[in-house]
């Protein structure tokens, strides 16, 4: 009977189904956070090769047997052979006619009752608690064998999927709570600065910012998981995670000027969110959901960090603080620049 054979959606085509449509709703930034960086290489901005992509994924079946691809991940059948277990019947006819497509029939029905499903031991450790993964992908694998119990098409149950967002619990709707955020007592403060010192600032905070990246930004390593389904590229991310975390090092080193410590503490928090989010993708193959959060919210909170770094520019300017093309502080007048691109792209 199937009712106690693991089912795992911690990896597989559906989770990946689940990141390109992110990306396809949200797009691909074409500007580059790393400003400094004068290659500007980017990722291609068009969300509807995404869109397209993300439907090739959802509907295909290479093997015609009526299950799609991400399905046979969930049925652990052969998404390259029709008939997994050879006893005649196409899988996708088994399924729909509630049998089992990994056992030889006849004998290989499974119980019409809402279907009692149970995870391999790499989704759930007794040590710890269920990732967001793992309880939403048990309502959700409730939900799809019900419908697969009733006689439901294969792709009509597809809808199980497009739904996953309705299934996480309320209380988990945000799993990026309670974050170690700056307070203005973790900085140091200088009251009456001289606008020397407020130049001085502006440079060093520029330099704490541009901190060595890997070649690829986070929405370009979002892009290329997502079209090659290899989750081996998300491993770069850790190089913008230690970027960050040198940066907010660097950024409790200096001395801010009073009237400037809102804008610092507003970089520096907009930096532990996108910390918090890339540490989490790392994880994908463990908790691909909760990677996928990460990811809408990274490419929603890149352009508050650009704008960040802008309104950084109109301060310094209230002061009469300008940079030169050879100092660190220009770095905030070109992301102001970065930043009206962004507005006219959001105005088209």
């Amino acid at each position: 009977m199937l009712r106690n054979r693991p089912v795992v959606i911690a990896t597989g085509v559906g989770v990946l189904v689940v990141l390109v449509a992110l990306i396809a709703r949200f797009g691909v930034p074409s500007f580059s956070l790393q400003i400094e960086n004068k290659t500007r290489t980017q990722a291609p901005n068009s969300a509807e090769t995404a869109s397209q992509q993300a439907n090739a994924s959802a509907t295909s079946d290479r093997d015609n047997d009526g299950l799609l691809d991400w399905e046979e991940s969930l049925w652990r059948t052969d998404a390259d052979n029709p008939d997994t277990d050879g006893d005649g019947t196409p899988d996708g006819e088994e399924v729909v006619t509630q049998r089992d497509p990994t056992k030889p029939g006849p004998n290989d029905g499974f119980d019409q009752e809402p279907l009692a499903v149970t995870f391999a031991t790499s989704t759930v450790s007794d040590r710890r608690p269920p990732t967001l993964t793992a309880e939403v992908a048990q309502r959700m694998l409730r939900r799809y064998f019900e419908l697969k119990a009733r006689g439901s098409d294969p792709r009509i149950a597809f809808r199980a999927q497009n739904e996953i967002w309705s299934l996480i619990p309320p209380d988990k709707e945000n799993p990026f709570q309670d974050l170690p955020y700056w307070k203005e007592g973790d900085v140091q403060t200088r009251e009456n600065p001289t606008i020397a010192q407020i130049r001085d600032y502006g440079n060093a905070l520029a330099q704490a910012l541009m901190q060595p990246t890997p070649t690829s930004t986070p929405p370009q390593i979002f892009y290329r998981t997502a079209r090659t389904q290899n989750y081996a590229h998300i491993k770069e991310l850790a190089g913008h995670v230690a970027a960050i975390d040198a940066a907010l090092s660097a950024m409790k080193g200096i001395e801010v000027p009073k009237p400037l410590v809102v804008h610092h503490l507003a970089i520096a928090n907009l930096f532990v969110d996108q910390r918090a989010f890339l540490h989490s993708v790392l994880s994908i193959e463990e908790d691909p959901l909760t990677a996928a959060i990460a990811i809408r919210g990274y490419l929603e909170n890149a352009p508050l960090l650009v704008r960040a770094f802008a309104f950084t520019a109109d301060a310094l300017e209230t002061f009469g603080v300008f940079y030169g093309p050879n100092e660190p502080g220009k770095f905030f007048s070109e992301a102001r620049r970065a930043y009206a691109k962004i507005q006219q792209q959001d105005n088209q």
